[in-house]
């Protein structure tokens, strides 16, 4: 009788550690879906406003005859709804401080938005299935603002004084995510321009050039918001490992 107890109850355990992990993955699905959907749709809309033929996704004709389905002023109200929530640059942490977070989950550029969506979702995918969606959620907004806060730091600097230049992008939080990977599982493999290599050695191999860029005032890459990503997301995996959250898996020698 009790070994049939016994039984039936490590079958229960199972069950539901299996519920919670589908219940853990069906919730970080979503909020990893809002995030790209998110992001989606304010570069669309910046496509829309951005009409002068820098932008590649549709022809501008497309755009003026959307244009004429819309409310009279839409691409005005638009283009000020987007500079006002999706735009960060200096001094705007003072007045619009959720552009810390919001500027994240904007592109303008296509070639942008594709790589960091690529990303994005690499990444995501493997930490919805690993953490709670508190932390899924967490390392997203913790990320998101690191790499907003460092690139301030960065423009806030006298050579830089000139520069107005505006932080856009999920490159922080998937440099971020990155460095959590790399801390929790340093020897996962990963390719990189077809080249095969452990995962710490990819994500310092991209530490190293944006250390090494960080002080160029001609580049227009968020070297900064990528190194604040970064750190933000090394400390947030160390705290998950040290509190038992995730069991980082070991170099081996």
């Amino acid at each position: 009788m009790s070994a049939s107890l016994l039984g039936n109850s490590a079958k229960l355990d199972r069950s539901v550690l299996l519920a919670r992990l589908m219940t853990r993955n069906v919730t970080n699905g979503y909020i990893k879906n809002a995030c790209l959907a998110l992001s989606g749709i304010v570069f669309i809309a910046w496509q829309y406003v951005l009409r002068d033929g820098s932008t590649t996704l549709a022809d501008p004709q497309v755009w003026t005859s959307i244009d004429r389905r819309l409310p009279r002023g839409a691409l005005h109200r638009v283009r000020r709804f987007l500079e006002k929530n999706f735009y960060l640059g200096r001094g705007d942490e003072r007045h619009k401080p959720w552009t810390l977070i919001t500027s994240a989950f904007s592109h303008i550029s296509s070639g942008h938005f594709l790589a960091n969506a690529v990303s994005f979702n690499q990444f995501a995918t493997v930490f919805a299935i690993l953490l709670p969606p508190i932390h899924f959620g967490g390392v997203i907004l913790t990320s998101a603002f690191a790499g907003s806060a460092a690139f301030l730091l960065q423009q806030s600097q006298e050579k830089f004084s000139d520069r107005r230049v505006r932080a856009l992008g999920l490159s922080g939080v998937t440099s971020g995510m990155g460095a959590m990977a790399a801390y929790l599982f340093p020897q996962a493999r990963v390719s990189v321009y077809g080249f095969g290599m452990p995962m710490w050695a990819a994500v310092a191999g991209y530490f190293a050039w944006d250390a090494f860029s960080l002080e160029s005032q001609k580049s227009a890459t968020g070297h900064a918001a990528h190194l604040g990503g970064a750190m933000a997301g090394l400390i947030y995996g160390a705290c998950l490992a040290a509190t038992g959250v995730v069991r980082p898996a070991r170099f081996r020698d």
